[in-house]
């Protein structure tokens, strides 16, 4: 207006579209704050992304927990803008609350594949020589080698060892070794009894393509039920083809006849 005034209808107006401007802004600060906390769900989505991408299992999976930081962008975006809004007057402390709390879940889950090399699960692949007269076969000449010895485990003296081929045309080699070498038997073939030596954790991703071996040090056998109680010295061994991954699991067991 020339004469500098304002009319109550402007008043009102501007207050409107203040009110539905701060409205908005709250609608936007709540999603983000129930979002965030969906947060350890989305970044455990990205985890296993990668591990399914990456064909990983068992201590190798965690090479790729920095998928989780797919989850990152929601609670940061909620720290951020909880800060800038609470300057302006709106309360929004529980987004920077959920914001720090989920940022730093998202970061300690992340990290754990950038570390994990100090937790020393990756060895060199010669350390597998100890289970090379075990193993009966020619191993391929590369792979990824893990190996961790288990503080706490359902099994005594437990130690898991994952060595996943490199080379393609190897690994198909080895597999063909497999499935012609007497030691090795398919799922189908495994007793029910024999089944109770061989660990949970040991998952075949390829269906019926797995064999396994289990080998009794007290015996010095392979896939024979021991004929009285006592405790065993049992290395459980499978190879997968489709991830050409060979699992083996060292473990004590108390086998009651």
């Amino acid at each position: 207006k020339q004469d500098n005034t304002i009319t109550n209808n402007e008043i009102k107006e501007y207050a409107t579209k203040k009110n539905k401007k701060r409205k908005g802004i709250e609608v936007v600060l709540l999603l983000l704050f129930i979002f965030s906390c969906f947060t350890p769900w989305i970044g455990l989505f990205g985890w296993a992304m990668l591990v399914n991408i990456n064909n990983a299992t068992g201590v190798d999976g965690f090479s790729y927990t920095y998928g989780a930081f797919i989850g990152i962008i929601i609670p940061l975006l909620s720290l951020i803008l909880g800060i800038i809004y609470t300057n302006k007057g709106i309360k929004c402390v529980k987004n920077i609350v959920i914001g720090i709390i989920m940022t730093s879940f998202i970061l300690l889950m992340s990290s754990i594949s950038l570390i994990g090399d100090s937790f020393g699960f990756q060895k060199d692949y010669s350390e597998i020589n100890v289970y090379k007269n075990i193993i009966g076969i020619e191993l391929p000449k590369e792979a990824k080698y893990t190996n961790i010895k288990w503080d706490q485990s359902y099994l005594k003296n437990h130690i898991s060892s994952t060595a996943k081929f490199k080379d393609k045309n190897e690994s198909e080699i080895f597999y063909n070794k497999v499935k012609n070498s007497n030691n090795w038997i398919k799922k189908d073939d495994i007793s029910t009894i024999l089944n109770n030596f061989i660990p949970d954790s040991m998952i075949c991703y390829s269906k019926d393509k797995c064999y396994y071996s289990v080998y009794i040090d007290e015996l010095g056998s392979y896939n024979t039920i021991p004929n009285k109680t006592g405790d065993y010295h049992v290395k459980a061994l499978m190879y997968d083809p489709n991830i050409n991954t060979l699992n083996i699991e060292d473990f004590e067991y108390s086998y009651k006849k």
